[in-house]
């Protein structure tokens, strides 16, 4: 996700690459990232990978973000990663994170990725990426 369209949310004040980035302000709680049942997301066991590029202006602001990945349905899964480790305030710092996912056990099963933005702190991501690689 490029973030290169045309959308409100949509910047310049800010980009990693290309002209533009997402601009998560404080009005914003919740932002999706993907929903698909499982069936259509992995068969076999599968390593999900969330990577992307992420500024704040200020350190405090980093506490309450987190990305979530949840699994609902037959088996639960509920996970959040955190970015107060790796940022460094006014510059783009890439993340990435990982997640074994176990084979999907039923046609009701749900996977979603999403920022938590818990606090409304406000925020910029560009170039983020979901990729489900078979696990070996």
């Amino acid at each position: 996700m490029d973030f290169e369209g045309d959308s409100p949310e949509y910047t310049d004040k800010y980009a990693f690459s290309g002209i533009k980035s997402f601009h998560v302000g404080g009005n914003k709680v919740f932002l999706n990232l993907f929903e698909s049942k499982m069936i259509n997301v992995c068969n076999d066991s599968s390593l999900l990978t969330i990577s992307g590029e992420i500024y704040f202006e200020s350190l405090r602001d980093t506490k309450d973000v987190v990305i979530v990945v949840s699994r609902e349905g037959s088996s639960y899964l509920y996970r959040t990663y955190g970015f107060k480790e790796i940022v460094v305030p006014n510059k783009w710092v890439h993340f990435s994170f990982s997640l074994k996912l176990s084979p999907s056990s039923g046609s009701d099963e749900v996977l979603k990725v999403y920022f938590w933005n818990k606090q409304r702190k406000e925020f910029w991501i560009d170039d983020i990426k979901l990729v489900v690689s078979r696990e070996y």
